[in-house]
């Protein structure tokens, strides 16, 4: 059990370097995984429709208020954009 916890503190160590590397580690939980959420599936048309966000397994227990205040917070701190004609889809502001 010890080992297990001990790798599980070495991936958290390593994901608070990354985190800090690209600048969200100061940003609230909903929104890391809304923003990661978006970011997985972006990675093959660059960007991710709301419901596909939604469906997501890091969004699976996230409110509906919750998910829509992390999208607007997201927006506002110029992490993501919306884009296309279309409603609902996002994009990752590098």
């Amino acid at each position: 059990m010890s080992s297990l916890l001990q790798k599980v503190a070495t991936l958290r160590v390593l994901l608070s370097e990354l985190e800090k590397e690209i600048g969200i580690e100061d940003i609230g939980t909903i929104e890391k995984k809304v923003l990661l959420a978006i970011a997985d599936l972006s990675s093959l048309h660059d960007v991710a429709e709301i419901k596909r966000i939604k469906e997501h397994p890091l969004i699976s227990n996230v409110t509906q208020a919750s998910f829509y205040r992390a999208l607007n917070n997201l927006q506002n701190m110029g992490k993501i954009q919306k884009v296309g004609i279309k409603r609902g889809f996002y994009a990752i502001i590098e």
